[in-house]
């Protein structure tokens, strides 16, 4: 986590140092009837509270598989092509940075009569590119505004099982659009297709940074979420009895902002029109909400899933005595399907997976036993195997344990540290690795 923040630090200071700025002149990036039809989704909300939808650190990744569909001319020459698929991917690597919420949100509404809320959460929401697909068609390449439907028929010609995931059109029009791209959102009926239709201009080609912080923000309106400014065909919500009225980001009177003015370079929300990153955990909520209730539902796990799924946690210098206690491991090492949380795995995906464990006994320092102690693998609350340093073994011992186990997603899979009748135990090291072996895809 904190090395793609770092690269995802770098990549926008190499954008800013070429002289590119934030993209903040988009006119309208939801389709025209869109937000009608979400007004209307609100009025049958209104029993909603929407704080029973803020995710969890324990609820499992909800992963969406994502088809890109680049439109060329007929020569192959117009937009992107083969040479970008590496930048593509990513791309997506910092769209999930976004979800992963890694950074400080700089605009949080007060909110005194509401309860406070805990932010920089886990949206639990990640994206797969599954499909690259280039077209060659000099009129779909100059596809404009507002009707993606030759596109849609393009890609169920090419493969109709494609619409049974989230898909991103690529175009790259002659004349100027009103906004980098558009989509939907999400609708009560729950076949409704929802698809972002995006723009590459020649002449002021979008870098691929900002492309991801585009391409982020289409992802929030497809997950139900609003501007934070009026306008773009997704004004927020504004009145504070609505059950989606986002109070932290807007406050309540008397301190509500709502609207918030566009620009704005205090507000790096991800909705704010500054193509920035941050979510609220309000935020996070709609779109949990829209996952579990409306149309964009269709594309949770299904499709694609995580083809790498890995993780690799560290400790030293554990001591604890009495009952036995969940470890932590302060170091992660590597978090590969963003499954893991510092002391447990949240199974993303079906599948067979490898756990082991290992560590160092201790009783030279810290008043630490020689007696046995263990560290217990779980799999929900039933003990899988244990790692073990028997008594008497000497100053420093060792234990280990490895197995293959069959999980569902949602599992949770941890470990306790237990001694003999209760006695202080220092463990000098240990550590706790895990990842996919074969998964059951959806």
């Amino acid at each position: 986590m904190k090395e793609l923040e770092r690269l995802s630090k770098q990549a926008l200071k190499r954008e800013l140092d070429k002289g590119f700025k934030p993209l903040n002149e988009q006119t309208i990036c939801c389709m025209p009837e869109s937000i009608e039809n979400e007004k209307a989704q609100y009025i049958s909300r209104s029993s909603i509270n929407l704080i029973d939808y803020i995710p969890s650190k324990d609820d499992p990744i909800t992963f969406i598989c994502v088809n890109l569909h680049v439109f060329q001319d007929s020569t192959g020459q117009k937009n992107y092509n083969e040479s970008h698929i590496k930048g593509f991917r990513e791309i997506f690597d910092w769209i999930n940075a976004s979800y992963q919420n890694i950074y400080e949100p700089n605009y949080i509404g007060v909110c005194n009569s509401k309860p406070v809320l805990e932010q920089k959460i886990d949206t639990r929401i990640r994206f797969v590119l599954n499909r690259i697909e280039f077209y060659q068609d000099d009129a779909l390449c100059n596809l404009g505004a507002w009707d993606y439907t030759p596109l849609v028929n393009a890609m169920l010609q090419r493969d109709a099982s494609m619409n049974s995931q989230l898909n991103i059109f690529l175009t790259d029009p002659d004349n100027p659009q009103p906004a980098l791209g558009y989509t939907r959102f999400p609708s009560s009926n729950l076949s409704f297709k929802q698809y972002i239709h995006s723009f590459r201009n020649r002449l002021n080609p979008i870098p691929p940074y900002f492309l991801s912080q585009h391409w982020a923000h289409e992802l929030g309106h497809v997950l139900g979420l609003t501007h934070t400014y009026n306008g773009g065909g997704a004004s927020p919500i504004c009145d504070e009895n609505d059950p989606f009225y986002i109070y932290d980001i807007h406050g309540c009177s008397p301190t509500k902002q709502c609207p918030i003015p566009k620009p704005s370079l205090n507000n790096n929300n991800l909705m704010g029109g500054q193509e920035s990153w941050t979510i609220t955990t309000l935020q996070a909520a709609v779109m949990h909400y829209s996952l579990q209730n409306l149309s964009v539902g269709q594309y949770a796990n299904k499709g694609c899933c995580f083809k790498c799924v890995a993780f690799s946690g560290q400790g030293d210098n554990h001591v604890s005595f009495g009952t036995d206690k969940l470890l932590n491991y302060p170091n992660t090492i590597s978090n590969e399907g963003w499954s893991w949380n510092g002391s447990e795995f949240i199974t993303p995906v079906d599948g067979i997976y490898n756990f082991s464990i290992s560590f160092v006994k201790d009783t030279f320092y810290h008043g630490g036993t020689q007696d046995d102690v263990h560290i217990i693998l779980f799999k929900n609350e039933l003990s899988i195997g244990h790692a073990w340093s028997g008594e008497g073994s000497g100053r420093r011992s060792t234990g280990s344990f490895q197995v293959n186990i069959k999980l569902k997603r949602g599992d949770k899979v941890f470990t306790q540290i237990h001694s003999d009748s209760k006695k202080k135990r220092h463990v000098a090291y240990y550590v706790f690795n895990g990842h996919l072996i074969c998964s059951n895809c959806i």
